[in-house]
């Protein structure tokens, strides 16, 4: 998992799970975390909230639920594709699963942009 995984997301999303509230921001911050650690708004938190709960419940550790997340929100988004373009599958699972912006920004830098854009 990637750098912005380690040092801002999870510790906000392990933090409000353990916690929670409709003002996680707020609970983060008297916590001790920092304003920038999970820059989203509540659609955001609420996409990871299942499988972070869900982990936090089972002692999990919570970088699980927050891979999790982002692999079911990548499978979406490829189903998504596979459905609006009439291209092969193979043409489609060779292009999506290479594209950079898949592997680079999601998987090594860490952003959660996949979501948006499913």
């Amino acid at each position: 998992m990637s750098c912005a995984a380690f040092k801002w997301y999870v510790p906000f999303l392990k933090i409000t799970v353990e916690h929670l509230s409709w003002n996680p921001w707020k609970i983060f911050l008297l916590s001790g975390g920092t304003a920038t650690a999970f820059p989203y708004g509540y659609v955001m938190w609420g996409i990871f909230l299942p499988f972070t709960y869900l982990c936090h419940l089972t002692e999990n550790s919570i970088y699980v639920g927050y891979g999790l997340t982002l692999l079911v929100v990548d499978i979406s988004l490829l189903f998504t594709l596979k459905n609006l373009f009439q291209a092969t599958n193979r043409t489609i699972l060779i292009t999506y699963w290479l594209s950079p912006i898949i592997l680079c920004a999601t998987y090594w830098l860490g952003f959660n942009d996949l979501i948006p854009v499913t």
